[in-house]
């Protein structure tokens, strides 16, 4: 992956974050989609771990994606 980090734009982007949350449920919910593009941010490793990263919620998700809520 040779892509600069979303948040900084200084460093290499080394982690994969997801704007809603990679968790079981949300795989269950969700599957494949929590991988694509709109919910994926790409981060280096100071500011995967030190700054604030957006987070969003499932009705946002959805509307990013333009499926319905699946809980």
């Amino acid at each position: 992956m040779n892509r600069l980090c979303e948040l900084c734009g200084k460093r290499l982007a080394e982690h994969r974050h997801h704007a809603l949350s990679d968790t079981r449920m949300n795989r269950i919910l969700y599957g494949k989609l929590l991988d694509n593009p709109l919910n994926v941010y790409y981060l280096c490793s100071v500011c995967h771990l030190g700054k604030s990263i957006p987070k969003d919620s499932e009705l946002l998700f959805c509307m990013k994606l333009k499926i319905k809520p699946r809980s």
